[in-house]
C-alpha cells in the first residue's frame, strides 16, 4: 500500500512538472523563451522522448534559477531569426558546429540529445534494408570529428562501401544535396525538408542550448545551475536517461548487416536455466511446457532477432558456470559478476528484479546473516559486493530462505517481490514480515560464454532494445497469476495442504472463513498487481533514486572497481588540506574526463568498459606521488589533487602524461580508442577553497571539450594544449 501511494504521488508530480517550464502569465518569475526547432523525421515517438528529456532538465534548472521557461516551436530559420531580434533567449537543441554557430554562445554540459539520421532525396532508391542501394554512394556530413567517428563506425558495422565528403557549414552541406554533389547527408532533422526522406536514424548526439552575446549574463546563470546539478545531484541525469533516452533508443535500434548475416547462419544457442522458480522460469518437463517471465522474454527475443534458443536445465550455479567455460552452454540469465568477467560476455540489463527484505516479526535488529535464493548466476557476488560487512548464505529455493529466517539460522532474507505475490508465501508464515524501507533492485542480464562469438553480445543488446514496453507488460501480466490445482498445491505446500485437509474434515465453518479470507486477499493482491504494473516504471525511478542517494551517502573511502578514493573522501580530504595549507605554496586540481567512453561501453559492453576504467586508474595512480590524491568521481570522471607543486612546469607535464596514457590504453590486444580531456586549476591563484578550484577546473575542462577534446587547459589561460 505504501508503494502504491508513493507511485501515485510520483505520477501527480510528473503531471505537474510542465508547470515550471510554462507557467501562467500571473507568476512573478522571470520568463525565458526557448525556441524548439521543428524536426522533419520518421520517428516522432523518439522525438517525444527527447523533448521530454529537455523539459525535465529545464524543470531542474528552473528550481535553481527561479526562471520560468516557455517553449516556442518553429523552423530553424524562424528560431535563429527570433533569437537575433530578441524574441527568444535560447534555441534548443543545437549541435555546436563551430562554422554554423560563430558568434553564438552555448550552455555548459549537455541538456538534451538530438536524433541523427541519414537523409536522401525523396526519389532516391537508397534503403537501409538493401545495402546495394547505399554502396558506392557519396555521403555528406559536417567536418566534426565526433560525428564522423560515429557514422564511420555505423557504416563499418553495416559493411557499407561509401565515400564520405565533409563540409564546413550546414548551408554548404544542404546545397550539395540539392545540387546532386552528394547522394545523402547526415543531419538531425532541423535542416531537411519534406522533399527529403529518412534512410535510417542511427544515433543520438549530445546537444546544448544556444544563445548570443546579448544573453551572456543569463547563460552564465544557467551554466551555474547546470554545474550545480551535475555536482550536487549526480544521479539526476542517470534518471533522465533511464526515463526518456533509453525508450528512445528502442526506436532506432536495428541489426547491422554484419549482425543479420551472423543471425542467418547461426545455429541454435543453448540457454542454461536453474531449477524452476516461478513466475521467473520453468524450462518444462514431461508434464508441462516451458514458461515464466524470462522464458517469455527469450521467445520475444527470438521473434525480433531471428535467433533460436534451446532451453536447458542445469541443477546448480557451479554446473552452469562450468558449462559456460567449456562452451557446452552458450548463455544464461545472470547478474553481472567481475569474477566471471574473463569467462563470459555480458549483455545490457534485461530486467531489474525488486527484492524485499523478510525478517521475523519479533526478532532482533541484527542482520549479520543474509539468506538469498539460487535464482541467477552471479547473484551471490552481487549481494557480497553490496553488503561486504555481512555473511551471505545462498539457498536452493526462496522457501529455503524463508525457512532459514523462520528458524533463526539467518537474520534476514532477500527474496523477489514477484515470487511473494505469485506464491502468497507469507500467508502461511504469520511470524515473518516485510521490511518496507529495505529493498534491492537486482539487475539481470544475459551472460554469454567466451567460447561463443562476441558479435552475439551485440545482437542480444539490440534484441533487448527492440522489446517494447507493452510486450514486457503483457509478459508480467501473463505470469502474475499462479496455477491453481490440487497437484500444484500438494507439491509446493505439502504441510499446509495437510492442514487444510484437516480443517475440511473437522471444521466446515473454519474452511469457509479461510476461503473467504483468501478470496479477499487474492482480490486485494490482484488490485495491487494491476496498480503495480501500471505504475512500475514510476516506482522503480523513485526507489532507484532513493537507494542511489542512500548508497552515495554510505560509500566507503574507496571506489570498488578501481581501488582509488571515491568522491566523498576526495572532497573531504582536499577541503581539509586546503584549509591547513601553508602560505607561499601552491596546489593543483586536475579534472579528467575520458572522451568517447560511453561509445566504447555501449559497443563492447560492461566488461570492456570496466577494464578501460581499471587500466586508466592504474596508470593514473602510477604517474603521481604517494602524497597526491587520486580519485574516481563516478562514471568516466577522475580527479587528482597535487598538495604541493615542486616546480611550475610539473602541472603541464602531468597533464601531457595523462592524455598520453589515455591514448595508450589497450584491452585484450585491442586499442580502446579513448582520449582524455583535462581541466586544471591552481590554488591559491584560482581559489583558496575546494569548491572554488573545483569549479574553475571544471570550467577549464569545458574549454577543452569546446575545442574538440583530447587535450588540457589551465583555468584563465584559455589555451587548449593537445
Amino acid at each position: 500500500m505504501r508503494k502504491f501511494f508513493l507511485s501515485l504521488m510520483f505520477m501527480l508530480l510528473s503531471a505537474m512538472m510542465p508547470s515550471l517550464v510554462e507557467a501562467t502569465a500571473e507568476d512573478d518569475a522571470e520568463t525565458v523563451n526557448i525556441g524548439i526547432m521543428n524536426l522533419q523525421s520518421a520517428d516522432s515517438v523518439s522525438e517525444t522522448h527527447l523533448k521530454n528529456y529537455l523539459i525535465n532538465y529545464l524543470n531542474e534548472i528552473a528550481k535553481q534559477t527561479g526562471c520560468r521557461f516557455k517553449l516556442i516551436s518553429g523552423s530553424r530559420d524562424e528560431c535563429y531569426t527570433k533569437l537575433a531580434n530578441g524574441e527568444l533567449q535560447f534555441v534548443a537543441s543545437v549541435f555546436p558546429n563551430a562554422a554554423d554557430s560563430k558568434d553564438k554562445l552555448f550552455t555548459v554540459g549537455y541538456t538534451c540529445y538530438g536524433l541523427v539520421s541519414l537523409w536522401a532525396k525523396h526519389d532516391s532508391p537508397m534503403s537501409f534494408d538493401d545495402p546495394s542501394t547505399i554502396n558506392g554512394k557519396t555521403i555528406g556530413t559536417l567536418n566534426e570529428a565526433d560525428m564522423l567517428e560515429i557514422f564511420e563506425h555505423y557504416a563499418n558495422d553495416n559493411d557499407w562501401k561509401i565515400n564520405i565528403k565533409t563540409f564546413p557549414t550546414m548551408a554548404e552541406l544542404i546545397a550539395a544535396l540539392n545540387s546532386g554533389a552528394v547522394d545523402a547527408v547526415i543531419d538531425d532533422g532541423t535542416n531537411v525538408t519534406a522533399a527529403e526522406k529518412c534512410v535510417v536514424p542511427f544515433a543520438h548526439v549530445e546537444t546544448k542550448l544556444m544563445t548570443d552575446k546579448a544573453n551572456e549574463a543569463l547563460k552564465e546563470r544557467l551554466d551555474e545551475a547546470i554545474i550545480n546539478i551535475e555536482t550536487k545531484n549526480p544521479f539526476f541525469e542517470t534518471w533522465l536517461e533511464q526515463e526518456f533516452l533509453d525508450p528512445s533508443m528502442q526506436h532506432i535500434a536495428r541489426f547491422t548487416t554484419v549482425e543479420k548475416n551472423f543471425i542467418a547462419r547461426s545455429p541454435n544457442f543453448n540457454v542454461a536455466f536453474l531449477p524452476a522458480v516461478m513466475p521467473f522460469y520453468d524450462v518444462g518437463n514431461s508434464l508441462s511446457e516451458p514458461g515464466g517471465i524470462y522464458v517469455e522474454l527469450l521467445k520475444v527475443m527470438e521473434n525480433v532477432s531471428g535467433l533460436k534458443f534451446n532451453l536447458k536445465h542445469v541443477p546448480s550455479v557451479g554446473g552452469i558456470e562450468g558449462k559456460l567455460r567449456s562452451g557446452e552452454m552458450d548463455m544464461t540469465f545472470a547478474v553481472y559478476s567481475p569474477e566471471m568477467a574473463g569467462e563470459a560476455y555480458f549483455s545490457n540489463d534485461i530486467r531489474k528484479e525488486d527484492f524485499s527484505a523478510i525478517v521475523r516479526r519479533r526478532g532482533n535488529n541484527e542482520r549479520h546473516n543474509v539468506a538469498i535464493p539460487m535464482l541467477f548466476v552471479g547473484i551471490k557476488d552481487f549481494f557480497e559486493t553490496r553488503y561486504q560487512d555481512k555473511n551471505i548464505h545462498q539457498y536452493n529455493t526462496v522457501e529455503d530462505c524463508l525457512n532459514a529466517v523462520e528458524s533463526g539460522k539467518c537474520d534476514v532474507a532477500y527474496v523477489p517481490n514477484f515470487y511473494l505475490m505469485y506464491e502468497n508465501s507469507l500467508v502461511m508464515r504469520p511470524n515473518l514480515t516485510t521490511v518496507e524501507d529495505d529493498s534491492v533492485f537486482v539487475p539481470v542480464c544475459l551472460a554469454v560464454s567466451a567460447k561463443s562469438p562476441m558479435i552475439l553480445q551485440g545482437v542480444l543488446n539490440t534484441s533487448g532494445l527492440l522489446i517494447t514496453a507493452e510486450q514486457k507488460r503483457n509478459i508480467i501480466i501473463k505470469n502474475s497469476r499462479a496455477p491453481f490445482s490440487v497437484m500444484y498445491i500438494l507439491s509446493q505446500y505439502p504441510l499446509p495442504a495437510a492442514m487444510v485437509l484437516c480443517i475440511l474434515v473437522f471444521g466446515g465453518a473454519t474452511v469457509m472463513f479461510m476461503t473467504f479470507r483468501n478470496r479477499m486477499q487474492e482480490k486485494q493482491n490482484m488490485m495491487l498487481r494491476i496498480k503495480n504494473i501500471e505504475l512500475q516504471s514510476a516506482l522503480d525511478a523513485v526507489e532507484s533514486m532513493r537507494r542511489d542517494r542512500d548508497t552515495y551517502k554510505s560509500e566507503s573511502e574507496t571506489d570498488k572497481l578501481t581501488g582509488l578514493m571515491n568522491k566523498v573522501t576526495m572532497e573531504s580530504l582536499c577541503a581539509y588540506r586546503l584549509s591547513k595549507f601553508p602560505a607561499g605554496l601552491a596546489a593543483a586540481l586536475f579534472i579528467v574526463d575520458l572522451d568517447h567512453f560511453k561509445e566504447a561501453n555501449d559497443t563492447y559492453g560492461h566488461q570492456f568498459g570496466d577494464e578501460i576504467l581499471t587500466a586508466f586508474a592504474s596508470s593514473l595512480r602510477g604517474i603521481f606521488r604517494s602524497t597526491d590524491i587520486v580519485a574516481r568521481f563516478g562514471g568516466d570522471e577522475f580527479v587528482v589533487f597535487i598538495a604541493v607543486i615542486p616546480d611550475p612546469g610539473i602541472v603541464e607535464r602531468k597533464a601531457q602524461h595523462i592524455t598520453q596514457i589515455a591514448r595508450s590504453i589497450v584491452i585484450n590486444d585491442q586499442t580502446a580508442k579513448i582520449t582524455a580531456s583535462v581541466g586544471i586549476a591552481i590554488s591559491p591563484e584560482h581559489g583558496k577553497t575546494y569548491d572554488e578550484i573545483f569549479r574553475n577546473a571544471d570550467r577549464a575542462l569545458y574549454q577543452v571539450k569546446e575545442n574538440g577534446r583530447n587535450g588540457y587547459c589551465v583555468y584563465q589561460q584559455n589555451v587548449v594544449h593537445k
